[in-house]
């Protein structure tokens, strides 16, 4: 997955551009589901920089997100034995901009409640696109993009 965005054609009353990681090659077969919008670009003639200004988020992305990060990425984590103590927290920092520690940047955080049980929660500020780009996953990208494509497969 390059991070490259597709603007996708959606049936509905949205009057926005529906952005997408899924090329129209897949979708033109398969379908869109509502799951795999990223979001919504709105025009905005008085502002040059509509992507970024003029964006919101889907709340069956986020969801996606979600559902990746409690399963894909915390099995991963489990995979390469990093050792959490209880009730201590490994956030996931969105890679488009790994230095940042603004609250947007932070897509949730991954805490073991006890011996077993890990679990993720999602930040309610992390913001799918910002002015570095859409969501990174960093080495996990592909991992993610293969998670988005199951959905439209199953």
């Amino acid at each position: 997955m390059a991070n490259r965005l597709y603007i996708a054609t959606v049936n509905g009353k949205t009057k926005g551009q529906a952005l997408s990681f899924i090329p129209p090659s897949i979708t033109n077969i398969h379908g869109l589901p509502s799951s795999l919008i990223i979001g919504y670009q709105y025009e905005n003639k008085n502002n040059e920089n509509s992507l970024l200004t003029e964006f919101k988020p889907n709340i069956a992305f986020m969801e996606t997100i979600q559902e990746f990060c409690k399963s894909v990425l915390i099995k991963n984590i489990k995979e390469k034995d990093r050792k959490l103590s209880n009730n201590e927290y490994l956030y996931i920092i969105d890679q488009r901009n790994i230095n940042s520690d603004k609250p947007e940047d932070i897509i949730g955080a991954i805490k073991k409640s006890d011996e077993n049980d890990v679990e993720f929660q999602a930040n309610p500020n992390y913001v799918p696109l910002s002015k570095s780009g859409p969501i990174s996953f960093g080495e996990m990208d592909e991992a993610f993009y293969k998670f988005m494509i199951d959905k439209i497969s199953n």
